[in-house]
C-alpha cells in the first residue's frame, strides 16, 4: 500500500491531468467553435438528433434523467412563448417575464440573509455590512456581491430559485430556442451591484462588465435574466444591441468586448436597447449579443441570472 504523502500527490496528479483534458479537449474547442454562428447551428442540430429516438434514444432517456425537470404549472402567466421564441430569433432578446410577487420579496429576503462574496475579497459579508456607496464596515469597497459564488448551484436548494429554473413555461421557450431540450445550467447566479462613484476601471477590476462584450457559455446557451429590485438607468440597467447575435466581423469573433461606436456603426445605433423594469420583471437573451451593465449610482441592484445549455 503507497504511503499517505504518496496517495496526496497521487490524487493530486489526477486532478491536474484531468484540468488540463478538460481545458484542452473540452474548454478550448467551445471558446473557438461557439463563436461562430454556424458552430452553434450544427451543435443545435446533433443534439436534436441525439434527442429524437431511434439507436439514439437510449442516450437520452439517461441524459433525461438527471436533466431539468419542468414542473406541472407555470408561474408566467400570460407569456406567449410563440412570440418570445420569434424575437430570440429576430433580435437577440425578449421582453416581458414577471415573477409572481411572493417568489419576488423570497429572492430579496434570500439574498439580504445570504454570505456573499466577490472577486477582490475573500471573507463573506452580509449585505447589512455594506453601506452607501459600496464601502464594508470596517473600510474597503465592493462594487459585486455573490451569493453562493463558489458552490452557485446550491441557489437550488432553495424553493424560490428552483421553481423558477423549473417552469414548464420557461423551459418550453428556451428547448424552442436551443432546437433541444436543455442539458443543464451553465451558470446560476444570485447578485448585488453595489451603487458606487468608483471609476470604470475601478469597477472593472473588481468583475464588473460594464464594457460592450458578448458571452461563450458553451456550444449553444441563452440566458434568462431577473430584477429583484426596480432597475433604471441610474441603478444599472441592462444594455445590449439587438440582432448582434446573428453577425460579426471577424475581428468582432475574436475580441471579446468592442467599443460603443464600432458597434453603432456596424448594428445601428437604433439598436441599442436599454432594459428597465420594476421589481420581478425579466427577459430571455442571446448571450452572443453585445451586452453591457451600466453603472448602478442612485440605488444598489439585485439580479438572478441563469443560463441553460
Amino acid at each position: 500500500m503507497l504511503p499517505r504523502s504518496w496517495r496526496k500527490h497521487k490524487l493530486k496528479l489526477s486532478i491536474w491531468i484531468n484540468t488540463i483534458h478538460r481545458r484542452v479537449f473540452k474548454i478550448g474547442p467551445m471558446f473557438v467553435l461557439a463563436r461562430f454562428r454556424t458552430s452553434r447551428i450544427a451543435y443545435s442540430h446533433i443534439q436534436r438528433l441525439r434527442q429524437s429516438g431511434g439507436p439514439f434514444r437510449r442516450t437520452w432517456d439517461r441524459e433525461r434523467e438527471s436533466s431539468l425537470q419542468p414542473r406541472r404549472e407555470t408561474i408566467f402567466h400570460g407569456m406567449n412563448a410563440d412570440r418570445s421564441v420569434e424575437e430570440l430569433r429576430k433580435d437577440g432578446i425578449s421582453i416581458g417575464l414577471n415573477l409572481p410577487a411572493h417568489l419576488v420579496e423570497d429572492i430579496y429576503s434570500l439574498a439580504s440573509r445570504l454570505p456573499l462574496q466577490n472577486s477582490v475579497r475573500s471573507r463573506p459579508f452580509l449585505k447589512s455590512e455594506v453601506s452607501e456607496g459600496g464601502r464594508l464596515v470596517g473600510g474597503g469597497m465592493v462594487t459585486l456581491g455573490t451569493a453562493y459564488k463558489r458552490r452557485k448551484g446550491r441557489l437550488l436548494e432553495h424553493e424560490c430559485v428552483s421553481q423558477i429554473v423549473h417552469d414548464p413555461l420557461l423551459l418550453e421557450i428556451v428547448s424552442r430556442y436551443l432546437g433541444y431540450w436543455p442539458k443543464r445550467l451553465s451558470d446560476l447566479e444570485l447578485y448585488w451591484s453595489f451603487a458606487t462613484k468608483l471609476s470604470p476601471a475601478e469597477q472593472m477590476k473588481q468583475g464588473n462588465a460594464i464594457d460592450y462584450h458578448f458571452d461563450l457559455h458553451g456550444f449553444n446557451f441563452v440566458m434568462v435574466a431577473f430584477y429583484i429590485t426596480d432597475t433604471d438607468i441610474n441603478s444599472g440597467a441592462h444594455v445590449m444591441f439587438k440582432k448582434s447575435h446573428q453577425k460579426k466581423t471577424l475581428p468582432m469573433l475574436f475580441s471579446y468586448s468592442q467599443p460603443v461606436e464600432t458597434l453603432k456603426n456596424y448594428y445601428g445605433s437604433e439598436n441599442e436597447t436599454m432594459v428597465e423594469g420594476k421589481a420581478g420583471s425579466g427577459f430571455l437573451m442571446d448571450n452572443s449579443t453585445y451586452h453591457r451593465a451600466t453603472t448602478p449610482e442612485s440605488a444598489d441592484r439585485l439580479l438572478l441570472r441563469l443560463v441553460y445549455t
